[in-house]
This record gives C-alpha cells, structure tokens and sequence, in this order.
C-alpha cells in the first residue's frame, strides 16, 4: 500500500501495546479510541508499550537537558543516536563554552527514525492534537514506551491522534512519507501545510540585519535612524531589517533584570526609546534599499508574562487574561483568549507598516500552562491563533524558540523556524552544535518549514566559517 493512504487505524482503549513490528506497509496513523481519559498525575493519559520490528540504530530528537524541554525542545532540538537496546552514542564533551548546550540526553523523544536490520527506514511520528501530545520515552536496556499527555489536570473528551509511521528504503523518503501521511489524515487539532505548499517570503532572498548582536535589547528610534544611514552610506546591499527586543515597554528596572523580573507594562513601544511610537522606524523604509522590516515579540507578553497596569491597553479585554500556577497573567488557554491576545500584541507593529513578526518563546510559554486544565490545548489554541491571525492581516511569521511538534504540526502560515540554539560570537564550540542542530532538524522540522541558522556576525573570526557553511 505504499503512497496509497488508508484511513486512521483505530487503536481500542482497551490495548496497550502499538504494534509496527509488521512494518510492510507504506504509511500508517494510529488514533486511540477514547471517550473521556481523567488524567493521572502530571497529565499522563496512556502509555502503550511498542512492538517494533528488528532494527540496530535509532535516531531520535529531543533536547539537550531538561525533561519537559525533551517533549517541548523550545531551541534546543537535538538528534540523539542510540543503539539497539536505546544507548545513546553520540554524547559529546561539552564544556563552559558550549553556549546553552548541556550535552545531557533526554529520555524523552519526539520525531524518531529506526534503522531497520533489512536496510528500511522506519519513520515514526508522536503526534501532538488538540489536546494531548504524545513523545517517546526511551531508556537504557529497555524497549521505548509511547506517552500521552495532556501535561494539565481536566479529562480530555475524544480521539487522542498516537503516532504516523513510514517506511521507505531511503531516509529521507520515509520522512517526507510521514508527514504526508499525517497531514493527509485530516486529523483534528492538525493544520500545518507542507513547505511545497508556502510561498518563501521575498525578503528572505536578500541579505538582511538584525539589531541583537550589535546591540542586545539597547534599542531607540534614534539609535536604528542612525544605523539605517550607516547601512545605506556603506553601499552593503542590505534589503531588509529585524527589530529584535527592545521596543517593549516592561516593568523591570534595567535591561539586566528584565528575563527574571520584567513584565510587559503597556502595549504600546516604551515612550522614553520610541517616543513617537513606531512609525517613526518603518518611514526608512526604502524601495531601493531597506524595503522590507521585521519585529520582535514574545509569546506571552514578556519574560514574566503581563503587568495589571497593561489592562487599561485593553478595553473588553481583559476578561481573556488569568494568572498561571506560577502567578505570571498571561493570556487564558482557550482559542478566543489568545487570538484577542495577538490582535493587541501586534496592533502598533501592523498600523506602523510592518511586514513580519519574530515571535520568541514559545516552549517557555507552554511551560507555564503546565498542571493548569490542559497545558497541550493551551499551547495548541495559542500557536494556532498565532498562525491564523499573521495569514488574516498578511503578517509574515518566523518562530524562534519553537522547536516542537505541537507548532510543527499547526504551522499552517508561518514558513520559517530557527532551528538551533542560539549564535555565540567567537565561539568555535557552539557555532559547530549550532551547525549539526541546523543541518539535523531540518530532518522533521523541514518538512513544513525553512530553517533559520540565527543571525551571526559575518567578521567573526573564530565562527564565521562555520557558521557560513551551515
């Protein structure tokens, strides 16, 4: 039945065990029948053991560190190698000058190749749906179990989508393979679009800059008006610029202290940078050279999510905000809550002429949801409202710290993903993970997305060849 796609195969709620050990099949998604599964603790729904056919290595993308990090990468999705018995063989010595790589495997697993004993490739997919997400947990000496989690505390009502499988003699084949079959499998809670499907945004063909390595969150209307009249006397043919963090007005007293105590204050750009707002930045846009300019967000508002005082930006609004279990106020999880979110959050960037946002965070936002009623659906509603609102006002997306299935496989606008941790200046060690990450996760994630590297300074010595390479 290769290339010919059945329907969903229907596991009963009674199994425990998914078998693909008879993998002569082409494509296959397996969907758990389900009426209403209270949780256990933690939001684990089911385990299922796996019947796997015979096979002598797995590769399998999880993260560097952090357990919940192994389901939700957020920017470090990383290809572990492991041998039959799940040993992993690829752990490397990373030392103080690995930038954000801790060189720890997870257990945990998402997008996972095994190579068969017959010379095939064996694709297999945990699906994330509308509410629950389903990973693998492989441990040493022991078969991999496949998870299902809602990460939350309410039941969860109908199907929970398990796993997409392929098979095909050649790697990349049996990637594509699953992904077409589980976007062919017109499952609920699953809208991506293939990359062959998106447009590769215009800019993105042209050489562009990036305020973050030259000035970190340090930014002005002055201080971009200045550095815009540097670029054009330089006669770099620079088509296109990236206002990275700093327009945000927040409530931390310094730039230093704003990841671990900063809260988005208003709305609006901070009145003592941007003092006429941001319109200002876009009116040096300029056919013949700067023609097209991004800007930054975060998922939840900023680092520590919304200040009370941000309320009065939002008239009939904010009765869509709540506090989390960790006390931040972000947006509520419910589809409506987060797309009223967005349209505010990206107000000022869409009336100010803006052509895309960078949206930043993501995995750190879910992480938030986490032991409310359903931190899956949480993390759903918001990539999904996230998606629909940049195609409704032509917004083009690019995600950043969003490395994991959940916005994968709801990536029905965006066409750009980063795909490694982040750059590090001089750096030769991070610039060398940061390469292997970029290469390897285009693997799953490049199915619906193009990759972007991070930005990178074109005279580092030290990484620039490396990091041109990549």
């Amino acid at each position: 039945m290769a290339g010919v796609l059945a329907a969903p195969i229907p596991v009963p709620p009674s199994e425990d065990v998914l078998d693909l050990s008879g993998a002569k099949w082409g494509e296959a998604v397996f969907v758990l029948k389900n009426e209403a599964t209270p949780p256990a603790e933690g939001g684990e729904l089911r385990v299922l053991s796996l019947k796997l056919p015979l096979h002598d290595r797995v590769i399998t993308f999880g993260s560097d560190g952090k357990r919940t990090a192994g389901v939700v990468p957020s920017n470090r999705a990383h290809l572990w190698l492991r041998d039959e018995n799940g040993r992993v063989l690829n752990v490397p010595q990373a030392g103080e000058g690995a930038g954000t790589f801790s060189g720890t495997p997870t257990r945990e697993g998402v997008f996972t190749v095994f190579h068969l004993v017959d010379g095939r490739y064996l694709a297999a997919f945990p699906l994330a749906g509308a509410a629950s997400l389903a990973y693998f947990d492989f441990q040493p000496d022991k078969p991999p179990v496949l998870k299902v989690s809602s990460f939350g505390k309410a039941a969860v009502v109908g199907d929970l989508p398990l796993l997409s499988a392929a098979v095909s003699e050649d790697l990349y084949d049996a990637c594509q393979k699953v992904w077409r079959a589980t976007l062919d499998a017109g499952l609920p809670g699953i809208t991506a679009r293939l990359r062959e499907d998106k447009s590769y945004p215009d800019y993105f063909h042209y050489l562009g800059w990036c305020t973050w390595e030259e000035y970190r969150s340090h930014i002005s209307a002055k201080l971009l008006a200045d550095s815009v009249k540097k670029i054009r006397a330089s006669k770099v043919p620079v088509r296109w610029l990236l206002v990275d963090e700093g327009t945000q007005w927040h409530t931390a007293d310094s730039e230093k202290d704003r990841m671990r105590v900063g809260k988005l204050r208003s709305f609006e750009p901070r009145s003592d940078h941007f003092p006429d707002g941001l319109k200002p930045v876009t009116a040096l846009k300029d056919e013949a050279g700067i023609r097209w300019m991004g800007i930054w967000h975060h998922q939840g508002g900023f680092y520590r999510g919304i200040d009370r005082a941000a309320i009065a930006d939002l008239p009939g609004a904010g009765k869509h905000l709540g506090k989390q279990r960790n006390g931040q106020l972000k947006p509520l999880p419910d589809y409506e809550s987060q797309a009223c979110f967005f349209d505010h959050l990206f107000k000022r960037s869409r009336e100010a002429g803006f052509d895309f946002v960078k949206v930043d965070f993501q995995g750190p936002n879910f992480q938030g949801y986490i032991g409310g009623e359903n931190a899956v659906a949480a993390h759903a509603n918001a990539n999904r409202a996230l998606e629909d609102h940049c195609r409704e006002h032509d917004l083009g997306l690019i995600h950043c710290f969003a490395q994991d299935s959940i916005v994968a496989l709801n990536a029905s606008h965006a066409p750009v993903i980063r795909v490694s941790q982040d750059y590090r200046s001089g750096k030769l060690t991070p610039a060398r993970i940061q390469t292997y990450q970029c290469y390897n996760n285009k693997l799953w994630l490049g199915q619906v997305f193009w990759g972007d590297h991070d930005m990178f300074h074109s005279d580092d010595k030290v990484a620039n060849r490396v990091m041109a390479v990549s």
